[in-house]
């Protein structure tokens, strides 16, 4: 955990440039803890809301939109290898039935449409996922 100051997206803050900071952000935001990463969006977006494009706000508004979900279901991600947002994002990509199972076994509906919503997950694609863990859940 970082103390005070020292935390590494604070010094990307530091950065004059709107572009270069957007960009150092970026390419740091896998090493950063969730909260470091909204910390560092939420100030750039406030500091150079005139000076970036609407192309470059879009960007950063989904990716803190993406960390907030991704940090909302990790306490629900009971995987040893689910450790951060990154994780969660990463398994999200290349396993994503895991995700939604881990979801369902924690009840976490609500969690989990939002997860399939930020996905994109079709109701046709929800064929994809292994329909015993639904039929666990008569109701839903």
């Amino acid at each position: 955990m970082y103390v005070g100051t020292c935390c590494p997206w604070w010094y990307c803050q530091q950065i004059v440039d709107p572009d270069v900071q957007v960009q150092c952000i970026l390419q740091n935001l896998p090493l950063w803890p969730g909260y470091g990463c909204q910390q560092a969006l939420n100030t750039v977006l406030e500091n150079h809301k005139k000076k970036l494009s609407e192309q470059i706000k879009s960007k950063l508004k989904l990716m803190l939109h993406k960390i907030s979900i991704y940090e909302k279901i990790l306490p629900f991600m009971n995987c040893a290898e689910l450790k951060t947002w990154y994780d969660v994002k990463c398994t999200s990509e290349k396993n994503p039935s895991l995700v939604v199972r881990l979801l369902l076994e924690a009840r976490e509906f609500q969690a989990c449409l939002t997860w399939l919503e930020l996905h994109n997950v079709s109701e046709r694609a929800l064929h994809l996922f292994d329909t015993k863990f639904f039929l666990l859940f008569p109701g839903i």
